[in-house]
């Protein structure tokens, strides 16, 4: 396939982004700390309201880019209508973040998006393109890929009842549990590459120039590699998955999806007194990442 891509300098084709020169006044460090849950029982839903589509917070302090201040359509009315609108996602998408870049050059201030715009290799600044794709990677790559994860972890708790009474009666079992989750969904569903040279992968012959889909879903159903590999198995050891990729490009925010999703499940289970399927799971149409869009749930609490 191809070689690791050159990010920054062609003399250096691996560099890791360094610490910005100068640095911000403030805080040297941001911790994560996980709060104690407020355990106070959770009122009826007496009134439900409709689902509202998820928001992704971005840095507080940059001035809205034109782009976003124009009027936003209901996203499931609009989208895949037609290649020019996804385009033109990306287009302001992209527009945002390289504004953010330049203001946060101009004017530092103590948060991660002043870490990156600032960030030097061998003394030259980051290009605004490469930039803005750490803003993207952070500010989407985490927030679709880990939700998916938690509501199709929850569906297979519900579709595997075993599962889910042997994960209550063992907690200890939930990072393995978190980590066959991961496997079971695989949230980034494909990546395309180009081969780099003319190759063979088992037996099967790529030309150099050739297109290669990688299929995270079938990797991580693989039977060479997996005991079983379609059976949800929330103790499942070894489990060599690869859904946060590998190599390079090892995913940036494996370490805190994991954390999250054990977070969150280790203080529902306890409380979850029953749970079943209230209709048909939907599913978002995708090609790249995705989950669940809709899980409805029946549920007590203890």
């Amino acid at each position: 396939m191809v070689p690791p891509p050159r990010h920054a300098h062609p003399a250096h084709p691996h560099p890791r982004p360094g610490p910005p020169p100068r640095r911000p006044h403030g805080p040297a460090r941001h911790h994560l700390r996980l709060r104690p849950p407020d355990r106070r029982p959770l009122p009826p839903l007496r009134h439900p309201h409709p689902p509202r589509p998820a928001r992704i917070r971005l840095p507080p302090h940059a001035p809205p880019h034109p782009a976003a201040l124009r009027p936003q359509r209901r996203r499931d009315r609009t989208r895949h209508r037609h290649p020019r609108d996804h385009t033109g996602v990306l287009e302001d998408l992209f527009a945002y973040f390289h504004h953010l870049t330049a203001t946060r050059r101009a004017h530092p201030t103590t948060d991660l998006a002043s870490q990156i715009a600032n960030a030097r290799i061998d003394g030259h600044l980051l290009d605004d393109n490469t930039a803005a794709s750490y803003y993207i990677l952070i500010a989407t790559a985490g927030h679709d890929t880990t939700t998916s994860t938690i509501a199709g972890g929850l569906e297979a708790l519900i579709r595997h009842p075993e599962q889910l009474r042997r994960l209550r009666d063992d907690p200890a079992l939930l990072p393995s549990a978190v980590e066959e989750m991961i496997r079971w969904v695989s949230p980034v569903k494909a990546f395309m590459r180009t081969a780099a040279a003319d190759t063979q992968v088992r037996g099967v012959p790529i030309g150099k120039g050739e297109s290669v889909l990688l299929s995270y879903p079938s990797a991580n159903r693989d039977e060479d590699v997996f005991g079983e590999p379609f059976r949800f198995d929330a103790g499942r050891e070894p489990n060599r998955h690869l859904a946060f990729g590998f190599g390079v490009h090892y995913c940036l925010g494996a370490a805190l999806a994991r954390m999250e999703a054990v977070a969150l499940f280790g203080e529902l289970l306890p409380r979850l007194a029953s749970i079943e399927l209230d209709g048909e799971p939907a599913w978002t149409a995708t090609t790249f990442v995705g989950g669940l869009k809709r899980l409805p749930v029946r549920y007590s609490l203890t």
